[in-house]
């Protein structure tokens, strides 16, 4: 490593690694070829059962940037977690293994940030399914959006919401992560940690350009009916709503209200296509959760699904037409 290199920040790239034989050079690759060099390459293999655990054994032996840990399968909420615990860059972010990034991502997210003095820099991603995504890397940066926290955390709410959730098209300074972990064992891992870390941050900034690929397989957990019809979103859902109360931040009660409704009644509109029982167990779940959060959010179409779901959807579908 050169003088210069030394001398520049350095930021560490954290990737759980588990099934992805197939996909996992194309993402390693666009990391080693990044235009900004100072980099930390920690795979993750958590438990792969697969050629994963030799294929990153054989990253490290050419490449001196990347480093390897092996452990049991605790999921990607316990592999990021072992990441952090060994990372030593002044800068983190998180890269899953089937996607993967713009060669300038980096360089541009961390000019960026320290242009601003910015905490937390974002950048927009492109969903794909085949082998590439198209890409804009010859684009310049139409507009940088500068943010102070709060509007940040109310970004979350917003029509770019996933945008701002996730963990993934980010760079980090490292103080805002401090000693916060991402929860082993859930699903919607950055449900229940990005807000946080939003919360340690002075200024956020979002790149209006895509430099993240984000593989999207229709085979993926996200469209099984065990994760719809899973509960862990609205438990996180709850622990932030519970967390600005404990912190003292308003205004955002009514919008967390309806964020919550609004995925049940989503995700149970996909689930009933596929499971009639776990479908009505979801239903009944939301009944419940309208009568603690429904009378904050105005509008009778929460109301309208609370009494009868197949008029609700009537309706929206006639709107759509």
């Amino acid at each position: 490593m050169s003088e210069c290199s030394k001398q520049k920040p350095l930021i560490s790239v954290i990737v759980p690694v588990y099934k992805v034989e197939k996909y996992l050079n194309r993402c390693v690759e666009s990391l080693r070829k990044q235009t900004y060099n100072n980099l930390e390459i920690i795979l993750v293999d958590d438990g792969s059962p697969d050629s994963c655990p030799m294929m990153c054994d054989g990253y490290a032996q050419e490449d001196e940037r990347i480093k390897v840990i092996h452990q049991s399968n605790s999921g990607l909420s316990g592999a990021r977690n072992s990441g952090l615990e060994i990372a030593t860059g002044d800068y983190i972010g998180f890269v899953d293994s089937d996607d993967y990034v713009s060669d300038k991502m980096y360089e541009m997210l961390l000019t960026e940030m320290m242009k601003r003095d910015a905490d937390i820099a974002i950048c927009r991603y492109t969903r794909f399914s085949g082998e590439l995504a198209a890409s804009d890397d010859e684009q310049s940066i139409s507009n940088i959006k500068e943010m102070k926290k709060m509007d940040a955390l109310d970004n979350l709410y917003g029509a770019d919401g996933e945008v701002y959730t996730v963990a993934w098209n980010k760079l980090y300074r490292r103080t805002v992560l401090a000693d916060i972990r991402y929860p082993v064992g859930k699903i919607n891992e950055d449900e229940f940690t990005t807000y946080k870390i939003m919360c340690n941050a002075s200024k956020v900034i979002l790149l209006e350009k895509a430099l993240y690929y984000y593989f999207y397989n229709e085979n993926s957990i996200t469209t099984n009916e065990n994760y719809l019809a899973n509960r862990d979103i609205y438990e996180a859902y709850e622990a932030r709503l519970n967390f600005f109360q404990q912190r003292g931040i308003e205004g955002l009660e009514q919008k967390n209200a309806k964020l919550y409704l609004d995925r049940i009644i989503e995700r149970n509109k996909k689930l009933r296509k596929i499971s009639k029982e776990k479908s009505k167990e979801l239903l009944a779940f939301y009944r419940m959760k309208y009568l603690d959060f429904g009378k904050t959010v105005p509008g009778v179409g929460y109301l309208v699904y609370y009494i009868s779901p197949a008029l609700y959807y009537t309706i929206v579908n006639m709107k759509e037409r």
